[in-house]
């Protein structure tokens, strides 16, 4: 990963430029339109001056209602943005640790697959936001910008003709960037059920993103296809296309 494609920021670790990634169509996918981020409820007042700065005009948060109300994106109240909560429910997050235990998945292979199979309402809800405001710079994000944010960061980048291998390198950059967060989430759930938490859960495996990505082209044939059954059309696609990739 380039270090360029990181925005430095105080109260966010995993903000990042999607753009700069050649494209097998010809042409990069543009910088400074799409960023992928882990939460922005703790954001600092220097934080929101830089992404303002950036361009970027809507937030995307795909947490869910219960982790919204536990910290509230701060780009919702900020001057110049628009925010949209699009939940992508990944069965893990819950209201306490006995939920949480319950739904746990078996690996993040099954909770990305299971994603994509059935979450397909969520995901196009979310392409036609970015779209709809393609105008200005735009960010999604979730808490730790790994996994609902991985998987709609994996679609953007295979529809624009970006290859596998990058594709699995933005998504493993995030072990990186998010691990003293990971260190002390996994300490809060020992000392709070005295129990370890899976490792696996707060890891970002090169053969999560992999599985991933085999089964979005072997099921559905990549991501185009995958948003032309789900009612992201032609017309969606070439506009999407033409606002993201500067071509040769």
């Amino acid at each position: 990963m380039s270090n360029h494609n990181i925005v430095k920021l105080e109260k966010a670790l995993n903000f990042r430029d999607l753009g700069g990634y050649e494209s097998s169509l010809g042409g990069t996918v543009k910088s400074g339109k799409l960023f992928r981020s882990d939460s922005l409820a703790n954001l600092s007042d220097a934080d929101i001056d830089i992404i303002i700065g950036k361009g970027i005009r809507t937030a995307i948060d795909l947490r869910t209602d219960f982790e919204t109300s536990r910290g509230e994106n701060r780009l919702k109240s900020a001057d110049g943005a628009t925010y949209y909560n699009i939940s992508l429910m990944d069965n893990v997050h819950s209201n306490d640790y006995a939920s949480f235990e319950k739904k746990m998945p078996k690996s993040m292979k099954a909770l990305y697959l299971d994603l994509l199979d059935n979450s397909a309402e969520a995901i196009i809800m979310i392409f036609d936001t970015i779209l709809r405001r393609s105008a200005n710079g735009v960010v999604f994000n979730c808490t730790a910008g790994k996994d609902r944010t991985g998987v709609i960061a994996a679609l953007i980048l295979d529809l624009m003709g970006v290859s596998h291998h990058n594709i699995v390198e933005n998504y493993t950059a995030t072990q990186q960037l998010m691990e003293p967060v990971f260190e002390s989430v996994m300490k809060h759930y020992k000392d709070s059920t005295g129990r370890e938490m899976p490792k696996y859960l707060l890891e970002a495996r090169r053969e999560s993103i992999v599985a991933f990505m085999s089964h979005l082209h072997n099921k559905y044939n990549g991501a185009r296809d995958y948003l032309l059954d789900n009612g992201f059309g032609e017309e969606k696609i070439a506009r999407f296309m033409n606002v993201y990739l500067e071509r040769d």
